[in-house]
């Protein structure tokens, strides 16, 4: 069993959005790197160490829970990585909690992933197969496996960028668009920059009415700034995006500035992402659409309408919450995961008391490094785990089943310490009967010259024949007797 290692990590508390009911979310870290650890186990405990909840976590290393409050432990163990264990207080508001487990020291296994090529674009996604050849168990440096199309290609040539506004620079670089506001004076740019006028720019001449001040300018929307300069009226567009001015710049959207809606002005359809899965964002003649989308798709888009479900639509799971994948087996951590959501099945592996589980390998013999205490039956590792103290069996532990099997000894054999029947002290020195005798001293006479004699007691004439017992076994009397053949029974075996 990997050793518990009690790593100290500080507790960051604030309101989170948690599935409904749940009041507590762990997320399961790898120390060295901090990336998010996909299936690992993640248990809480009460103050008398009795197991109250279990789960494995999601793709984003974490899973959430519904603790009364209360003081709890809760422990992370993914496999070949050291246990990690935390003491917590769980309030009715909302917590949540880092974990970070490291690998147990010799585990090496380097991740070596491989994947397919992208697919075709389909309902805006890009999807691949991606799998580690190597079997490490951990996903830290798992590549990408979708992508949103508009996210990996937005365009090719600067062309593909240019807005309406000439007073914006648009250029192509690595695929995605990059806006910049003009501010320099210059002749000939189509653009006249706010401080620019007719005598240092002369695309500043016709740019408005004559004025002796910015209130005899007439406006022209919430996105053009007016000012009344050298007796004309100048005219520039506000490219900042600024929330509550109600102005959404044409380089701006709803993820920068709230005064953009699903109208806001855009040349390209990257310019209407709403971060909505279940809407299709595209710009037309200049605005931008978010429909709602409403049918389902056998291919991934990023959404499963209500109306959908796992048999209609491939964004769609077959589990909504943990317990939607009951199974019924007591060793393994049911989980709704992944994406789409589906049930996994993580086996139990730890032996660990009060879990319901025996895996395994583990045994209910308390002295074997593998106790359970939820193993009912004696499961081995090793032969010692099977000691049924009978000195006329051998006890052996199967290492393909790990359960114990006792054989019993028939043949005559000297100092195996068994007297198997049929046998007496002239076939099997292990043997303390089977001579005939007048009385006990005749007995006594006999057995002296054997080295067995010091582990006699009770030796006497019984029906005729000489009879004694073995002394028993603990006592530090100089006798390993036949019954005692392990040093763990007596002292002087």
């Amino acid at each position: 069993m990997a050793a518990l290692v009690v790593v100290i990590i500080a507790m960051i508390i604030f309101f989170i959005p948690l599935e409904q009911d749940d009041n507590v979310q762990i997320t399961v870290i790898e120390e060295s790197d901090s990336q998010p650890m996909e299936g690992a186990t993640i248990k809480f405990y009460d103050e008398q160490n009795n197991l109250i909840m279990q789960s494995a976590t999601n793709s984003q290393g974490t899973a959430s829970f519904n603790l009364e409050p209360g003081k709890y432990t809760v422990r992370a163990s993914y496999f070949g990585y050291d246990v990690t264990e935390k003491e917590i207080e769980v309030s009715d508001t909302p917590s949540s909690l880092n974990l970070g487990i490291k690998k147990e020291s010799g585990n090496t296994c380097q991740e070596k992933w491989e994947c397919e090529e992208w697919s075709d674009c389909a309902e805006g996604q890009k999807t691949r197969y991606c799998s580690d050849s190597n079997h490490c168990g951990t996903t830290k440096n798992k590549p990408d496996t979708k992508k949103n199309c508009k996210e990996i290609k937005e365009c090719e040539i600067s062309q593909d960028c240019k807005t309406s506004n000439n007073c914006i620079k648009s250029s192509c670089e690595n695929e995605k668009c990059v806006h910049e506001m003009l501010t320099a004076c210059v002749d000939g740019d189509n653009c006249c920059p706010a401080g620019c006028s007719k005598n240092t720019d002369t695309d500043c001449a016709n740019s408005g009415a004559s004025c002796s001040s910015d209130s005899d300018c007439p406006t022209k929307g919430n996105c053009i700034v007016v000012n009344c300069m050298n007796g004309a009226c100048i005219y520039s567009e506000l490219s900042q995006c600024i929330n509550g001015d109600g102005c959404c710049p044409s380089n701006c959207d709803n993820t920068k500035d709230s005064d953009c809606s699903v109208s806001s002005s855009c040349s390209l359809d990257a310019e209407c992402f709403d971060n909505t899965p279940c809407t299709k964002d595209l710009c037309s003649s200049g605005k931008c659409t978010n429909t709602p989308i409403n049918t389902c798709s056998s291919t991934i888009d990023g959404c499963c309408p209500v109306s959908c479900n796992e048999n209609n639509d491939a964004d769609c799971g077959t589990c909504q919450t943990n317990e939607d994948c009951s199974d019924g087996d007591s060793c393994t951590i049911d989980s709704c995961t992944g994406y789409p959501l589906t049930c996994a099945y993580t086996p139990i592996l730890l032996c660990e008391s009060g879990d319901n589980c025996c895996p395994t390998g583990c045994t209910n013999q308390q002295t074997s490094p593998n106790y359970d205490s939820d193993c009912t039956q004696a499961g081995c590792s090793h032969y010692s785990d099977c000691n049924d103290h009978d000195s006329c069996t051998i006890d052996s532990c199967n290492l393909d089943t790990y359960t114990c099997e006792y054989t019993t000894i028939t043949q005559c054999e000297d100092a195996d310490g068994c007297c198997p029947s049929g046998c007496n002290i002239d076939t099997d020195t292990d043997c303390p009967f089977g001579v005939q005798c007048q009385n006990a001293a005749e007995c006594e006479t006999y057995y002296q010259p054997y080295p067995e004699y010091d582990c006699m007691t009770n030796i006497r004439c019984e029906d005729g024949n000489c009879n004694s017992d073995w002394k028993e076994c603990g006592s530090s009397d100089g006798c390993c007797s036949p019954l005692c053949m392990d040093p763990e029974d007596d002292p002087d075996c």
